[in-house]
């Protein structure tokens, strides 16, 4: 018979044996151990933005064109493990039906728990594009105080008028990116701007003039992709920005920043401006995310000097607007692989290290893989990454594109996108994890944060080193969650219902994530 000793030395022997998950594998747990969710509106279709509700579930919006290439707007919401949410919408999916075209660009969650959705709506007569926007009970109707029957529309010129990027101010008013149409001599501009609604919907006369924020353009074509509010109220976006005289073929980046209020902000770049020039040709970034202490950090892409390839591109600004010359190689990050290396956005996880996603492979229709870069802090790649960058086909030798991600409350990394399938492009969602248990492995077994340790089931978490709510989240040997709960100090005591075994767990909580081992003997 096998005492108890005997039977943890066993148990903790099989653990360093086990095939356990690395940072950067796709989890095979994500859809009912399916590892991704993909879906087919019939024709060609497209996932544009990915969130992350306060309850971990995954919102995710995009396009599905018509057989005809008519645009239609979608929004889809997965439960916390990747499966479909039933309850939300129609099986899962919102569809804005309209007599027009409609795109949706961005998702987020309001401080009410309603769903807000923006893109663009463009008509059928004129054939110019307006700023729509959605907002959505937590059920996935139209929520009948926002606008009309949960849809407003700005018409800001008789041209076309784009939103590309938005968020939410905890106060509930609305920011959005974008452009609008600016008519100078015999030319239309794009004209970067800003915007701000009120959470209803209506145009917030308070922010800019009338509501809008516009920066001056001295080319046609200016885009501002990406904006966030920052934890100090301050409005930062970034996208390109064309010189004067260069056609298309000439774009730098461009990062702006205006107070709370929509004014300029003096103490960023020019007068609330940053232009920047990579390289003689095209630089454009259309991912952005701010750390923790202020520092700005934009991916997209700079056209090689020769090749004339797409290089991926990530740099990382100060608060001020001035380059950080000690990240990368003097403020900047390229990444060279093949013709096509391009990211399409980009966030900071909370321990400082970048993420970035989009595709890497050949030139025009070339096969292309989705991919997934992460670098340190100090902008070196992250080797514990698969030596930092992750690629992933559905459909070998088709074109693969991830266009948004976003981190779970546990770390895990879930990016959408689009790939051709069979004849079109259909809409696929992954999820990967973030860390090694390997690594969680080598830190022995865990008696300061979760004791007794082994125990029978039942586990205490040493509330002397959190604070507030953490989330608690135990894998097994291969991986598998099998628990999941989050837990408030006092009363830190959960039960582990599972087999005697070996097992890993993450405390979340807002110092990090820490990792260890468990071992249950009953």
């Amino acid at each position: 018979m096998i005492n108890k000793i005997t039977l943890i030395l066993i148990l903790i022997s099989l653990a360093f044996k086990s095939n356990a998950q690395t940072a950067g594998q796709l989890d095979a747990t994500f859809n009912n151990n399916s590892g991704s969710f993909i879906i087919d509106f019939a024709n060609n279709d497209n996932l544009t933005n990915i969130s992350i509700q306060p309850d971990q579930k995954v919102l995710a919006t995009g396009v599905a064109l018509s057989a005809g290439f008519m645009g239609q707007l979608k929004a889809i919401r997965l439960n916390a493990d990747g499966t479909p949410d039933l309850t939300f919408a129609t099986n899962s999916v919102f569809t804005y039906a309209s007599s027009d075209e409609t795109y949706g660009y961005s998702i987020l969650t309001t401080p009410d728990n309603k769903i807000l959705i923006g893109g663009i709506v463009i008509s059928i007569s004129s054939g110019y594009a307006d700023i729509l926007l959605l907002q959505l009970d937590s059920s996935g109707n139209p929520d009948p105080s926002f606008g009309v029957n949960g849809v407003m529309v700005h018409e800001l010129t008789p041209q076309d008028d784009l939103l590309q990027g938005m968020d939410i101010q905890p106060d509930g008013k609305i920011v959005i990116s974008g452009t609008l149409s600016t008519t100078v001599g015999f030319d239309i501009y794009n004209t970067p701007m800003l915007m701000r609604l009120n959470s209803n919907g209506s145009v917030d006369s308070t922010f800019g003039v009338n509501g809008i924020k516009e920066f001056t353009a001295v080319g046609i074509d200016n885009e501002l992709t990406s904006c966030l509010v920052q934890d100090d109220g301050k409005i930062v976006a970034s996208g390109h920005y064309q010189k004067a005289f260069t056609g298309a073929t000439d774009f730098d980046v461009y990062v702006v920043r205006t107070d709370s209020n929509g004014v300029a902000d003096a103490g960023f770049g020019n007068n609330g401006e940053k232009v920047i020039e990579i390289n003689l040709g095209i630089d454009d970034v259309f991912g952005m995310d701010v750390d923790s202490v202020g520092n700005i950090y934009v991916g997209g892409f700079t056209t090689a000097p020769i090749s004339l390839g797409l290089d991926m591109l990530l740099m990382k600004l100060q608060s001020n607007g001035n380059i950080d010359s000690t990240f990368g190689v003097n403020g900047v990050v390229v990444y060279d692989s093949l013709d096509y290396d391009v990211a399409d956005d980009l966030k900071v996880q909370n321990d400082g290290k970048i993420l970035l996603c989009g595709s890497i492979g050949g030139a025009f229709l070339d096969p292309k893989d989705f991919a997934i870069w992460r670098y340190n802090s100090d902008g070196t790649p992250d080797l514990s990454f698969n030596n930092g960058v992750v690629t992933t086909n559905v459909n070998p030798a088709s074109v693969h594109e991830y266009n948004s991600l976003a981190i779970q409350s546990n770390g895990k990394i879930v990016a959408g996108g689009k790939f051709l399938g069979t004849t079109n492009n259909d809409i696929a969602i992954h999820r990967y994890y973030a860390s090694s248990v390997s690594q969680i492995t080598e830190a022995g077994i865990s008696t300061d944060k979760l004791y007794p340790n082994p125990s029978s089931g039942k586990f205490n978490i040493n509330s002397s080193k959190y604070t507030g709510t953490s989330l608690i989240t135990i894998y097994n040997t291969s991986g598998e969650k099998v628990f999941e709960s989050e837990v408030s100090f006092p009363g830190n005591e959960f039960e582990l219902n599972q087999p005697s075994g070996v097992y890993f767990y993450q405390i979340n909580n807002n110092a990090g994530i820490t990792s260890g081992k468990l071992i249950i003997v009953k």
